[in-house]
């Protein structure tokens, strides 16, 4: 080795003691190494003469020394060596072999690096810090052994390093390790593993000091490392996809496709790891994976759907890390987008469970990821839908807001409708979270945040018209826990108002009603089935009855079962057990509880403490299985969006005429006020002296009549007697001032006020006495104040406006039989319908004219003198239906209709009247094919509500079959309107009920079509049988089961074993109808593979329609539909039936509330601002002023005493007298072939007979839609596919 040139003025080594020789004590050698060490470190590398240091470098690398026992002599020698190594560099005094033994000692010393309160750190730290700064250390590198002695350097370098260790130190071992890695020309593997284990979870969590210690040494070198870890993944990667074993087919193995529970364990061991190692590297020292990228990029294209998921997941995890790898590999980025659409649904999930993080750390990829995401929620795996909707159960609000797009939250929201229980969950709790992270920059009118989430409720309401009983409770439960939950105190009263009207300010009509019909409980009828429930658990009594303990227990039973399937529960047989449950406990104060809860009187306060303080507490210690059923029960029983303690914010707000939006919240503010006073008044009872204050000097019209409706409400309910209500009587003159002068709307509810307060009559009788001497000189403006007075006194107190009857009466036709007045023809003469906001006084005074002949009847229901009093009026009203009107214009024409039918309707609701509005039943029905879509949809909309308050007890089967008429209809919005309340009545109904209500009846439909204007005469083309069988279709596709088709086939073949009681001119038309019934039957029972047996009974017909046939087995035998016909209703051709008027498009939605223009016609699926039907249809009777229900919850009322089977001479409401075969007499059939002699073809319907107090000039009624070749269309699309559900997709 070669040496320095001494210089003059060299230093040279004192020390001259041995180190070696024999019988040297361990204290002495340590002295002399403390001395040698003390003098060495003084020695100055550039002026020592390195030959006087020869003996003691040979000394120091004796074998005795270098495997000496002692801990301080070892650390002393270590001293000296690396100062001998400092003292000879860059050479050293040393062979190859004694350099290995050499370093292997100083290595093996760095372990004591561990513990800083060794007693000779100080120089094992000299040690470390001499082989760094001298880089001794890099001498290794140039050994044979260096590879050995690397790998043991680095294993004992990451051993040694603990929290403990001082930073410096930790410093200089990266740095000493950096040396190495620098200077070696190449790297053995197991260095490599070394230094990647560090980065296992395992060694991250065991040793953190460690990991940190390989990310330094790592970022310092990893320009050298880029290749040795690329070589290593590679090796790993490469190696397994091109040996492996695994199918190489996503088809080879169910489990892969299906992406089961247990596929990652098909992975080798060493595959998993290595790309959790890429990973966690990633996510330390991403440099370092410069050439490992592309490998993953290759394997998220390999065959094998495993490789593709891992890759996907761990490239998905890079990605979301701080550091910008999407855009540094932009091929590799646009390639694992695609994973988004794999054809593995477990890839698929892979993917989208990589895209929350993404979208929140990378906010600039949600504009690639978007389209991707859209796509996963509507994927065909359930799997792949719900993981999607998972990605917005954890996403952050500036992330939702800022960097989601309105598109992706629609799609989202769409999954509220998933076939998917799971999905829809999420869906809805995704939507509802963010709403209520958003609400408060909604309240701030943030524009932003507003567009963005404040339509979510609006969305939400709308699925409560699904049949699916889990998803209107989903729904529900979202809206009371998120959108509008209760709140926290219970002195945050004006807060939570507040609330509502925000949210209502940006639903549009349908969406408020479903709100306050569907969640605020406020139509409820009570005592409803659940008060009822709780009525018979208190009689059972925990099983332990004294008496009639069989039937409560049945009656238990029965109750639990109509609850269960009720559709407030989204399993009915887990509510089931659960009630059952609940009963069993028997709990007093339960029952105590869930009365307060229910009581409209509770206030906020008692609400709030009740439910969440006591309610659910007390359920979860009978049983923790059913808080979530009743959760749902509290929902249904509780008034948790509307109560007594909104009334006072709702009135101020009212009175409110500033702020941001406010004539929205004005708007909202009297809608929940008007909805509370139509359903539940009893609110105001304790609120009575401040509506009187609200009445104040007149000048608020709207709060006027807002306070007027509610006092008059509450009348109906709870008389405003002295004690109750002194105010009111205080200012009975102020009331009279109303009824006398007052809007429209003030006359009506003052006179209901006045004509239900039987303290003093005299003011009825005062105040009618001077509205009918006032008739007479009244304007067209002025009557319509008057009539709408009058009219509520007709109806509530009969006995004084019977003085001036009369009178009244002879005015009411008077301003009927009034000629046409410029006001009330349109600027468009065939335009049918005019806005409130536009239509002439006279007309309005027309509407309330029939509505006081109406009433008159109603009032004097009870009477003996009621058919004879409602005899003319009924003779006015059916003529008003006609839609051939040469008298009156289009819109004065169809308000007349509406009226009218509305009317007619509500006379049916009364025994008194039933049969003679039965004995004309067609003419009304075809009320649901008017031309003009506001009356077809006024007529519906109170029929359904009829029918789902059980207000046509007698009719019930008459009137449901005249639903199907709607089969024709243009707007889908009616036909599904009707098809909802179809399913959710049938599916509520026992077996019995549903077969006496939807299945018999099937004979009525045939007979209501039989009579139906577009099916005149007994000579019938294909064209005309067509349009007939889709109303049966409508029947079939909504009624027909495999249980009930041999019923309702053994009804059509019935049919022809009777002749039609109406005249023989109409019995082709039945056997005709009941031959296509019987065909399209057939035809269901095929398609669905259904046997249609023998029915084992005759089934007896209603004799009201039937009489028994002259030669039924004649008829049974002759075939009426000719070949032709039945192919073309086996081939679906498109049908062509008469035009229906649509309804005109309503203006696109606002985000904010806004009303609607004024110009411009548009329809509105809501009572119009004046609408006197709609304010009419909530004051009908006292008895019924709490019985609306939700128009979302679709229950049809059970009949007392429904049939248990429709076995022959059993008897069913209306049809409690049925014709049979073998019963028909003698003298019955000799009558009826008398009749039969003459029969032809008909002639048409005979003009109706008209009486003195009849409207003149009004036309018969005639088939109420034309059929010329002006007005056909083709609407065979317009709805009978069975696949128009309410329900999701």
């Amino acid at each position: 080795m070669a040496r320095k040139q001494q210089k003059p003025s060299g230093q040279h080594l004192a020390f001259s003691q041995p180190l070696t020789a024999k019988g040297l004590s361990n204290a002495e050698l340590l002295k002399r190494l403390k001395a040698l060490h003390s003098e060495l470190a003084s020695l100055d590398q550039d002026l020592v003469v390195p030959s006087s240091l020869d003996t003691v470098a040979r000394e120091c690398i004796a074998h005795s020394l270098l495997l000496h026992k002692e801990k301080g002599v070892k650390a002393y020698l270590a001293a000296c060596l690396v100062d001998i190594l400092r003292l000879y560099a860059p050479e050293a005094p040393y062979t190859e072999g004694e350099l290995r033994d050499l370093f292997q000692f100083l290595i093996r010393q760095l372990k004591n690096l561990t513990t800083p309160t060794e007693s000779h750190y100080a120089e094992y730290y000299y040690a470390l810090d001499s082989l760094c700064n001298v880089k001794s250390i890099v001498l290794i590198c140039d050994l044979d052994a260096g590879d050995e002695l690397m790998i043991e350097l680095f294993k004992q370098c990451f051993d040694s390093v603990n929290s403990e260790v001082p930073k410096n130190v930790q410093i200089t071992i990266c740095d000493l390790l950096t040396q190495v890695l620098e200077e070696a020309n190449a790297l053995h593997g197991d260095v490599v593993d070394t230094i990647l284990s560090q980065f296992l979870p395992k060694a991250i969590k065991q040793r953190p000091s460690s990991h940190a210690l390989a990310v330094e040494v790592c970022k310092a070198s990893a320009d050298k490392l880029q290749r040795y870890v690329c070589q290593y993944f590679a090796e790993v990667i490469t190696a397994t996809i091109s040996g492996s074993g695994l199918g190489d087919s996503d088809d080879e193995d169910e489990d892969d496709r299906k992406g089961k529970k247990g596929e990652a364990e098909k992975l080798p061991t060493d595959f998993l790891v290595a790309h959790g190692l890429i990973k966690q590297i990633n996510r330390s020292v991403p440099q370092l994976l410069l050439n490992v990228i592309p490998q993953l990029e290759d394997e998220l294209t390999t065959e094998n759907p495993l490789y593709r998921k891992l890759a996907t997941e761990t490239l998905g995890a890079m990605i979301s890390e701080k550091g910008d790898l999407a855009s540094k590999y932009g091929q590799t980025w646009k390639e694992w987008l695609k994973r988004g659409k794999d054809r593995v649904p477990a890839v698929r999930i892979s993917w989208v469970e990589s895209v929350p993080k993404i979208w929140r750390e990378h906010p600039e990829l949600g504009g690639q990821l978007e389209p991707a995401m859209e796509a996963v929620l509507e994927d065909p795996d359930d799997r792949v839908r719900t993981a999607a909707c998972s990605v917005f159960e954890d996403l952050d609000f500036e992330t939702a807001s800022n960097h989601v797009t309105l598109a992706t939250m629609k799609a989202l929201a769409k999954r509220c409708s998933d076939k998917k229980n799971s999905v829809r969950l999420l869906a809805f709790k995704s939507l509802g979270r963010l709403y209520d992270l958003a609400f408060s920059e909604i309240e701030n009118r943030d524009e932003r945040a507003t567009d963005q989430f404040g339509w979510i409720p609006g969305d939400i309401l709308r699925t409560l018209t699904f049949s699916d009983p889990s998803i209107r409770a989903a729904a529900t439960s979202t809206i009371l826990q998120h959108i509008l939950p209760l709140p926290k105190r219970d002195d945050e009263e004006t807060q939570w108002v507040d609330r509502l009207l925000i949210v209502m300010l940006r639903l549009d009509e349908k969406e408020k009603f479903l709100l306050l019909s569907g969640l605020s409980r406020l139509s409820d009828r009570r005592p409803g089935p659940f008060e009822t429930f709780l009525q018979i658990c208190e009689k059972n009594n925990g099983g332990v009855i004294d008496e009639n303990a069989e039937q409560i227990k049945m009656a238990l039973k029965n109750t639990i079962r109509l609850l269960a399937t009720s559709g407030r529960f989204p399993d009915a047989t887990k509510a089931a057990e659960d009630l059952t449950k609940f009963a069993k406990a028997n709990e007093k104060q339960l029952y105590k509880l869930i009365k307060t809860l229910s009581d409209p009187q509770s206030d906020l306060k008692t609400t709030i403490k009740s439910q969440q303080k006591d309610f659910l507490r007390r359920i979860e210690q009978i049983s923790s299985t059913i808080v979530e059923t009743f959760t749902y029960f509290l929902h249904a029983i509780a008034f948790l969006i509307v109560n007594r303690s909104s009334i006072s914010p709702l009135l101020k707000r009212l009175q409110t005429r500033s702020g941001p939006e406010w004539e929205g919240f004005v708007e909202n503010a009297s809608y929940v006020l008007e909805f509370m006073s139509k359903h539940k008044p009893i609110m105001y009872k304790s609120h009575v002296a401040e509506l009187t204050k609200a009445l104040g000097d007149g000048k608020e019209t709207q709060v006027v009549e807002i306070a007027l409706h509610a006092l008059s409400r509450l009348n109906k309910v709870d008389s405003l007697v002295p004690d109750k209500c002194a105010e009111v009587l205080r200012l009975v003159e102020r009331v009279k001032h109303f009824a006398k002068s007052g809007t429209t709307k003030q006359a009506k509810y003052a006179a209901t006020i006045l004509a239900l307060d039987k303290s003093k009559p005299g003011n009825a009788e005062d105040l009618v006495d001077h509205l009918a001497d006032a008739l007479e000189d009244a304007s067209e403006e002025e009557l319509v104040p008057h009539l709408a007075a009058l009219n509520r006194f007709a109806r509530y107190a009969p006995d004084a406006f019977e003085v001036k009857s009369e009178q009244i009466t002879r005015s009411a036709l008077d301003v009927i039989n009034r000629g046409t007045v410029p006001g009330e023809v349109p600027d468009d003469e065939e335009e049918p319908w005019v806005e409130d906001a536009n239509m002439d006084p006279l007309t309005a005074a027309r509407v309330f004219a029939v509505k006081i002949l109406a009433s008159r009847c109603l009032a004097y229901a009870q009477t003996e003198s009621a058919s004879t009093m409602a005899e003319p009026v009924f003779q006015l009203l059916w003529p008003l239906l006609s839609q051939e009107q040469e008298k009156y214009s289009n819109p004065v024409a169809s308000r007349l209709r509406l009226t009218a039918s509305l009317s007619i309707l509500k006379l049916a609701t009364l025994e008194k009247y039933l049969p003679q509005v039965c004995s004309k039943l067609d003419v009304l029905a075809r009320t649901t094919q008017d031309t003009c879509f506001e009356v077809r949809h006024g007529f519906l909309t109170r029929l359904l509500s009829f029918l789902r308050h059980n207000k046509l007890p007698k009719a019930v089967p008459r009137f449901n079959m005249v639903l199907f008429l709607v089969a024709h209809d243009p707007e889908e919005e009616l036909r599904t309107d009707v098809v909802a309340y179809i399913k959710s009545c049938r599916m509520r109904l026992p077996v019995a009920a549903r077969q006496a209500q939807w299945e018999h009846p099937f004979v009525r439909l045939i007979h209501l079509l039989a009579h139906h204007p577009d099916f005149a005469g007994d000579d019938h083309e294909p064209d005309d049988i067509d349009p007939m069988s889709k109303y049966i279709r409508m029947f079939i596709d909504n009624v027909v089961t495999e249980e009930n088709i041999p019923y309702i086939y053994h009804l059509a073949l019935r049919l022809k074993t009777v002749r039609d009681a109406a005249g023989p001119e109409f019995d082709t038309n039945l056997y005709i109808l009941a031959e296509v019934a019987q065909h399209l039957l057939s035809q269901t029972s095929k398609a669905n593979g259904w046997a249609i047996p023998t029915h084992p009974e005759q089934v007896p017909l209603p004799n009201d329609i039937f009489r028994a046939a002259v030669d039924a087995k004649k008829n049974v035998k002759t075939t009426y539909l000719a070949p032709e016909v039945l192919e073309k209703l086996s081939s679906g051709k498109a049908t062509k039936v008469a035009r229906l008027n649509k309804r005109p498009k309503a203006p696109p939605r606002s985000p904010k509330a806004k009303a609607a223009p004024k110009a411009k016609r548009v329809s509105k699926k809501k009572a119009d601002k004046w609408d006197p039907d709609a304010d009419d249809s909530s004051d009908e009777e006292v008895e019924d002023a709490d019985s609306d229900e939700s128009e979302a919850e679709v229950v049809n009322k059970r009949p007392r005493g429904p049939p248990k089977d429709r076995t022959k001479g059993e008897k069913n409401g209306d049809e409690n007298e049925e014709i049979d075969k073998k019963a028909a007499s003698p003298r019955a059939a000799k009558k009826a072939a008398i009749n039969g002699k003459g029969a032809g073809k008909p002639k048409g319907k005979k003009a109706e007979p008209e009486t003195r107090k009849a409207v003149k000039g009004l036309s018969a009624p005639r088939a109420l839609r034309k059929r010329d070749a002006g007005e056909v269309s083709d609407l065979e699309d317009s709805g009978d596919e069975k696949g128009m559900e309410v329900d999701s997709d």
